[in-house]
């Protein structure tokens, strides 16, 4: 298990910071984006959410979820888990024309969904889900991932699968828990290959170099408050990348290198 996510109201930050750190937890990043981050030796990790997405995700999510309140239930097990995995997805038109995220999405995700689903078979009001989903463009989605966990794992041995169910399960057991740096940088390249028709390449890159400014927002609100000063945070970066991130930069631009179209 990686962290353990919690939606809170922000009113309470500074009540929940201080409890946290009463537990003897250290704190990150509270305040300064959507979720709170607090650590304990040796495992504990909590993110402490203000709201369940930020500003980089899907801005169609983010304006419907903008007032979380409106739509919280008596019974917040209906839609939470759904919305949360879409979170970290991007709307690319592949695999069974599903919505994929950036660098892919571990089988934990599928194992997450056929575990909360089994665990609440006659508590889940999937008419609700289902028309919610249907809000957003990601009920099929949706009933795709969940027919697949289900299939999946439902017997000792694996079923029959059809073709795009096979390529979708390779997707989910090749990527990790949080995805690969090749299918980030796979997919993000066709995304702007599609909707500019320039060289993906080439877009990517100044891409990574000068990220829009929801992206210094969410990761560097000092930043993006002092606009001025953003010179100095494409050094930072830079050089950043250079000397902590080494090995990441190397795969990045062999995976920039290697990609075809």
């Amino acid at each position: 298990m990686s962290d353990n996510d919690i939606l809170y109201d922000k009113t309470y930050q500074k009540d929940v910071c201080n409890y946290m750190k009463q537990q003897g937890y250290t704190k990150d990043n509270v305040g300064k984006v959507y979720h709170d981050e607090y650590q304990k030796p040796p495992v504990f990790n909590f993110e402490m959410h203000t709201t369940i997405l930020g500003e980089e995700n899907d801005e169609k999510l983010v304006k419907y979820y903008s007032d979380i309140k409106d739509k919280l239930l008596k019974d917040a097990t209906k839609i939470m888990l759904i919305i949360f995995l879409m979170k970290i997805f991007t709307y690319l038109s592949q695999f069974m024309n599903t919505s994929i995220k950036k660098g892919g999405t571990g089988l934990r995700s599928l194992t997450d969904r056929f575990i909360y689903i089994k665990s609440k078979p006659n508590t889940l009001d999937w008419k609700y889900i289902d028309e919610e989903l249907q809000k957003l463009g990601i009920s099929e989605f949706e009933q795709k991932a969940r027919q697949l966990c289900l299939t999946v794992f439902s017997g000792c041995d694996l079923p029959e699968l059809s073709d795009d169910e096979n390529e979708l399960l390779r997707y989910y057991l090749c990527s990790g828990t949080y995805g690969t740096l090749e299918n980030n940088v796979k997919n993000s390249m066709e995304k702007i290959q599609n909707e500019t028709g320039s060289s993906s390449k080439f877009k990517y890159i100044w891409n990574r170099f000068f990220p829009p400014m929801k992206f210094y927002k969410m990761h560097y609100p000092f930043f993006y408050k002092h606009k001025l000063l953003l010179p100095f945070a494409w050094i930072y970066r830079i050089f950043k990348g250079l000397i902590f991130n080494n090995k990441k930069l190397h795969n990045e631009l062999n995976s920039i290198k290697n990609y075809k179209k």
